[in-house]
């Protein structure tokens, strides 16, 4: 098992955003050349009229509504039978988890990880954006 910090890890988290993004951008047919601050302006537009004590707190309520890639984390399927849902199928892609490893973890611990991991690599790809 991979730990969280791991580059490859890092890689694959930002490459399922990336995916995720883009798919937004084509969906909505925004062309831009910084993707993740017109994907974080959606999120703002969207969430304005709430109060939130910190843009994570608004990134994970706006993910809990299913916004982007909140299907994934919050829908409760899995390809491969886990009770959590589909985001400990996701996370044993990431980190290279044996079937028994993803069971030590409830579905609500995956998902909070998976957030925490997301918004970590979001801030990461905000910034390579640049200001």
């Amino acid at each position: 098992m991979l730990k969280t910090n791991c580059k490859q890890v890092k890689e694959a988290v930002r490459a399922y955003l990336m995916e995720n993004i883009n798919e937004m951008m084509e969906e909505r047919e925004i062309v831009t050349d910084r993707p993740v601050h017109a994907y974080f302006d959606i999120i703002q537009a969207e969430k304005f009229n709430q109060r939130y004590n910190s843009d994570f707190d608004m990134f994970v309520d706006w993910l809990q509504g299913l916004g982007g890639f909140g299907a994934d984390i919050y829908y409760h399927g899995s390809r491969r039978g886990f009770a959590g849902g589909m985001v400990q199928d996701i996370l044993q892609d990431w980190l290279l988890q044996s079937n028994a490893d993803v069971k030590k973890y409830s579905g609500t611990q995956s998902e909070e990880l998976i957030v925490r991991l997301c918004w970590r690599e979001f801030q990461y790809l905000m910034k390579k954006e640049g200001e």
